[in-house]
């Protein structure tokens, strides 16, 4: 006012505190007028926080140096403000509409010195120290979702939101021309995160002994939220305006990484990023989507492609909203029942993943796994047997008399020893009788409390042996697996024979016998894995699905199914592809359905072409 010109302040706690009016706060009145005490403060603070540094996010200083991060990026806020304000280069002010923000030529250069110095301090010494802790965290949370540690899980999650808030925060005052590939991964990992991770709208992100404390940990909900729509426009322009191929790659395939698992930014050894690019048309100005998968790295220079519509299936991701999709679905953590199956499990392993439910039906639900050329389908239980084919029912007496030659001889020991309790096993055999020449019989076992096929059975006449497979339901396919044999020595699954101590001799017919034909497990879901044409390893140039070891048990050269992953194509031939990555060989299986010689005999030719 004017009747306070030219007075000053006498005392301290001033008696006259409108003495000490300024048109906005104190902060913008010291940066104009003298800047430097401010700013040679803070700047002191940051190189101090950064001594204090143990390696670790959960050490007694962190408190300390996260508060001397948000201090010095509000800090550069402020600066950065008066400098464009003062330049008419502010990104929502035109003009210089303010009374009281001049700046003189002095206080323009200390500020342009403060800025570089705070700039320095922040990229330059804060932000590798928190992608130091941030990078632990990440690998803490991988080995606690191996070992299920809910409690790590929560913790480390809540801290990478702390981390990738103070990340962001000091990034907010850039300008599009500073924007590099690592700043740009940095901020759209942190909008990938703290979108699909992050509880939004709760009292606090983190609490401190036990009470919330807005000054322990986190940046307020409402500063997080304005950098975040403060930097997508500058994201945005830097991704379709300045980003390389190469560039675009890395910063894309890094969201898709951070959204799908622990949150890791660091790629695996060796990963190959897949080739994105922009879809056509001005509303899709700020969505990217891939375009396919690569099998080494990109040239240096390469034109970044168009897609004129988003294509089926693909990865999707919006810069203007913020957004990562999948098939039009947003992703989330893989179901819990369907993480712990074994099967997921032994082919990816213990590890967070984000998938999007695609398709559910009655029995079956559909994920697609993101930044994986993978999905998932889980099926319930299948209460249903296998469809009994065969109606014939086996009794010694009643059989023909090609069969009677040699068939009860070789089976009823091994019916007599296992399959007579509780109830006696039902056996039925086809309805055409044995060749005389034939040398393997088929027998299907029926389960005793329900209708269908519950075991297959193997007679061989030559070796007088019996194999029993069970019949299992793998996404309502059922596969057979080998449970028993009358000889280990003749089977392709390596099976041990009982070495305990015995009260009588072996039989002669058991001698070598190993498992029993009851060991059949509960029916339990199943998890269908399947992968694309796109990904490298697959050779059949179509979906394949993976077929557990179990399945193939039996029926593959046990040593094959150790040294071999074996994937089924859409034609149903097997291909195993080497464990050892080293080993450049791949295996083509093509497993024959129906009879053959051994069951037939002579009349094999007329049964191959169905005389």
């Amino acid at each position: 006012p004017a009747g306070s010109a030219e007075l000053e302040p006498q005392d301290v706690p001033a008696s006259a505190p409108e003495l000490l009016g300024t048109p906005h706060h104190l902060l913008l009145h010291e940066l104009c007028r003298s800047p430097k005490t401010l700013v040679e403060g803070v700047l002191r603070l940051a190189h101090q926080a950064t001594d204090l540094d143990t390696g670790t996010f959960k050490a007694s200083t962190t408190t300390v140096i996260l508060y001397v991060v948000r201090l010095a990026a509000r800090f550069d806020n402020y600066v950065s403000f008066l400098l464009q304000y003062d330049a008419g280069e502010h990104d929502s002010i035109r003009g210089k509409p303010f009374r009281g923000l001049a700046l003189d030529s002095q206080a323009r250069e200390a500020l342009a010195a403060a800025r570089r110095g705070l700039r320095k301090a922040l990229l330059g010494e804060l932000r590798p120290l928190l992608l130091g802790w941030y990078h632990k965290l990440s690998r803490e949370l991988d080995e606690a979702f191996q070992s299920e540690d809910e409690q790590v899980l929560d913790e480390n999650v809540r801290h990478l939101c702390v981390c990738h808030s103070h990340l962001l925060l000091m990034l907010r005052s850039l300008t599009p021309a500073e924007l590099t590939e690592p700043l740009a991964k940095s901020i759209a990992c942190a909008v990938a995160f703290l979108a699909t991770r992050h509880q939004w709208n709760k009292e606090l992100l983190d609490v401190w002994n036990g009470s919330p404390s807005y000054d322990a940990w986190r940046v307020p909900e409402n500063e997080v939220y304005e950098a975040l729509h403060v930097l997508r426009r500058k994201l945005l322009g830097w991704l379709r305006d300045t980003a390389t191929q190469r560039q675009l790659d890395a910063v894309l395939s890094s969201v898709v990484r951070v959204s799908e698992g622990s949150g890791a930014m660091l790629p695996p050894p060796g990963e190959v990023p897949p080739r994105w690019a922009y879809l056509s048309g001005e509303p899709n100005r700020g969505r990217f989507a891939v375009h396919s998968s690569r099998a080494r790295r990109p040239a240096e220079v390469e034109e970044v492609p168009t897609l004129l519509k988003e294509p089926e299936g693909a990865v999707v991701v919006d810069a203007q909203v913020l957004q990562l999709t999948l098939m039009a679905a947003h992703p989330q953590a893989l179901r819990h029942a369907v993480a712990e199956m074994e099967d997921v499990t032994q082919m990816f392993g213990e590890v967070a993943m984000q998938a999007c439910l695609t398709d559910r039906s009655a029995h079956r639900e559909m994920y697609r796994l993101v930044g994986r050329a993978h999905s998932i389908a889980y099926w319930d239980v299948d209460t249903k047997m296998a469809p009994l084919e065969h109606w014939r029912m086996y009794y010694p007496q009643e059989l023909h008399p090609s069969e009677k030659a040699w068939l009860p001889a070789v089976l009823e020991p091994v019916r007599q020893a296992h399959m007579m309790q509780p109830v006696p096993l039902q056996l039925y055999m086809p309805e055409a009788p044995l060749a005389a020449d034939a040398q393997v019989a088929y027998l299907v076992g029926k389960q005793p409390a329900q209708a269908g096929a519950w075991l297959e059975l193997f007679v061989y006449r030559a070796r007088r042996m019996v194999h029993v497979y069970r019949l299992e339901s793998h996404g309502r396919r059922y596969y057979r697996s080998l449970i028993y044999t009358s000889d280990a020595r003749y089977c392709l699954r390596f099976m041990q024979p009982p070495v305990a101590h015995r009260q009588v001799p072996w039989a002669e017919w058991g001698r070598h016998e190993a498992g029993h034909p009851y060991d059949v497990p509960q029916p339990t879901p199943s998890a269908v894995i399947t992968r694309e044409a796109s990904v490298a390893e697959n050779l059949s140039c179509g979906e394949e699905t993976w077929l557990p070891q179990r399945l193939l048990s039996g029926l593959l050269p046990e040593s094959l199914l150790e040294r071999y992953t074996f994937w089924q194509d859409e034609a149903d031939y097997l291909r195993g592809y080497p464990k050892d990555a080293t080993k450049p060989d791949v295996i083509f299986v093509n497993m024959g359905v129906g009879g053959h010689v051994a069951m037939h005999g002579s009349r094999f030719g007329e049964v191959r072409r169905g005389g």
